[in-house]
């Protein structure tokens, strides 16, 4: 039976903010560390612009890579931003709905999609 207040309520909430917090602050660092792989990876692409012809790679390839990770970037950037926030406002104590981390993981479905 689950009881809504009292001491275990308190107990179980503290508990749950206690993971929550520690969730939301490890999803920002692995954003921001996807956020800096992105990055290069658009500097990489960039680099291998003037090498096209060497490598065998089309505008269209190159075109779509650079979107890719350039959407990738962006986005991750953001996200880091966002879950920095979610973090403090944990740290607050107050609430951080579930649509930033809904979010992120489209964001991720969606992401693979591209790069296939």
């Amino acid at each position: 039976m689950v009881q809504s207040g009292g001491k275990w309520g308190v107990l179980m909430q503290n508990m749950y903010l206690k993971q929550a917090k520690s969730i939301t602050l490890i999803i920002a660092f692995v954003s921001l560390l996807q956020a800096l792989l992105a990055v290069i990876g658009v500097i990489t692409v960039a680099l291998t612009i003037p090498d096209q012809d060497k490598l065998n790679l089309t505008d269209a390839i190159i075109r779509r890579a650079l979107l890719n990770t350039s959407i990738n970037a962006i986005f991750f950037v953001i996200f880091t931003i966002l879950f920095f926030v979610a973090f403090k406002r944990l740290k607050n104590g107050l609430q951080v709905g579930a649509l930033v981390y809904v979010s992120y993981i489209i964001f991720m479905v969606v992401s693979i999609c591209l790069a296939l």
